[in-house]
């Protein structure tokens, strides 16, 4: 049951105060979520493969306080790794070709602004932690010419720490531009063409702290921002880009934030880049917080880690939903969805439960309850709220044999230029499947449904799907 996986308030709230014991941090302009991960793995290759599926779980800190944290049922192991993150890690044998499995969870979350000031005590890092902190990484390669020709030219000996950190901050900031191309290479690859994204500029940066012997990690998180408003419905928001910054060890701070890529689009509105110096806006959830690596089940990875023994197996789609305001007990409304749920067997019930933003994504979390036979009435009952997912249904179950309603066929649910985009994805191998997923991840956060011509069509033809 849920309920055995529920992670109390009480382990929140401890875990928000060791994390930032006797640091100065002001926040303000909170704001209520309810969100959903989740994560779709599909198996691209022809034959069968045994999956993983790990996943940071957010928990309170100075910035986020986090009311009801829900996993998803099933997971083989929810442990706390060696940076305090919670890693849910979800196991499944002879996963079939084609095959989707869905992973996630739920949580009902206030996050902040907030601003780091010094805090008139001494933050000091034991000698194991700095070492482990300062080390070099294959995304790093802090020996490396650029790195410390950069290195040299910025920092000198006389510096402290911060005044260090603040000059190679300086220098992402205003030098690199921010590209996002679907691949993360290493910092000295970035530094010397100048371009990259969240991650790349979180690379550069700790490499040219380490070089200089300054402890740093990286935090990552999702964006729960007005800007990610789904075309489909106001209250629900999408996003599925994610980001990633670096947090320095400062004495006195303790650790401390900094945000390269947001710096550089500051600086590039001609705004305030201090904004993202010992500040971190509202809207962030952070996930995890921690190193990369292969020594761990993240990876590389700060949301989501998926793996399989055959190299390129797997197609991985992930998405981090949320509604805006608040729900008082997730857990009873989780339990409310559930026994409805299992009792709808037409698209009018389905309906019921989808017409209010909160209960859907609910109702999405519990979708492994769904039998596929009545995946033609959920998609049924997705097209009366108006919902793109009724699009996704109405594939899979063309692609599976189920039949449909002739009024529920994608052709029949979408205008000319979305069932075109929908059907060049839907051949039916492996590949075509997952390639699907990964656009779709995109495409339907930009779908509405037209009143004018009684179908779903898509508002932004050329979806990038980086």
């Amino acid at each position: 049951m849920l309920t055995t996986l529920h992670i109390s308030n009480m382990v929140l709230l401890a875990a928000a105060a060791a994390a930032h014991a006797g640091q100065a941090i002001e926040r303000m302009n909170g704001a209520d979520a309810v969100v959903r991960f989740e994560c779709r793995a599909v198996n691209k290759s022809d034959k069968a493969q045994d999956i993983s599926v790990s996943f940071a779980l957010p928990l309170g800190n100075a910035r986020q306080d986090v009311h009801a944290l829900c996993p998803q049922e099933g997971a083989a192991s929810i442990e706390t790794d060696r940076y305090g993150n919670r890693i849910a890690t979800y196991v499944a044998k002879a996963v079939q070709p084609g095959e989707v499995r869905r992973y996630g969870w739920m949580a009902a979350v206030r996050v902040y602004a907030a601003v780091w000031h010094a805090s008139g005590r001494r933050h000091t890092l034991p000698e194991e932690e700095r070492a482990h902190y300062t080390r070099d990484l294959p995304m790093y390669q802090i020996g490396s010419p650029i790195v410390t020709r950069l290195r040299d030219a910025l920092a000198r000996p006389e510096m402290r720490d911060a005044e260090k950190a603040r000059a190679f901050f300086g220098h992402v900031t205003a030098h690199i531009d921010y590209v996002r191309d679907g691949r993360w290479d290493p910092a000295p690859d970035v530094l010397a063409r100048n371009k990259g994204s969240c991650s790349e500029y979180s690379y550069s940066l700790i490499a040219l702290l380490r070089a200089c012997g300054i402890p740093c990690r990286y935090s990552g998180s999702a964006n729960l921002t007005l800007a990610n408003r789904t075309r489909y419905d106001p209250r629900t928001h999408e996003d599925s880009v994610y980001h990633r910054w670096v947090e320095i060890h400062l004495e006195d701070h303790g650790w401390f934030p900094v945000d390269g890529s947001r710096g550089h689009s500051s600086l590039a509105r001609f705004d305030n880049i201090a904004n993202y110096w010992g500040r971190l806006p509202a809207g962030q959830l952070e996930t995890y917080h921690g190193d990369g690596g292969e020594d761990g089940p993240m990876g590389w990875e700060y949301i989501v880690n998926a793996r399989c023994a055959e190299e390129n197996a797997l197609q991985t789609a992930s998405v981090c939903f949320w509604v805006e305001g608040r729900t008082d007990n997730l857990q009873a409304d989780i339990a409310r969805v559930r026994t409805a749920l299992d009792a709808a067997d037409s698209a009018d019930a389905f309906a019921a439960i989808l017409k209010d933003s909160l209960d859907r994504e609910i109702a999405f979390f519990l979708l492994a309850r769904v039998e596929p036979a009545r995946y033609p009435a959920l998609a049924g009952g997705l097209a009366a709220a108006r919902h793109p997912e009724a699009i996704y249904f109405a594939a899979w179950c063309e692609r599976a044999g189920i039949a449909l309603p002739p009024a529920l066929t994608p052709a029949a649910l979408t205008d000319q230029a979305l069932v075109a985009e929908v059907l060049k994805r839907l051949a039916g191998n492996p590949k075509a499947w997952a390639a699907f997923e990964y656009w779709w991840r995109k495409a339907r956060s930009q779908i509405v449904f037209s009143e004018e011509k009684k179908v779903f069509v898509l508002t932004t033809p050329a979806i990038d799907i980086y």
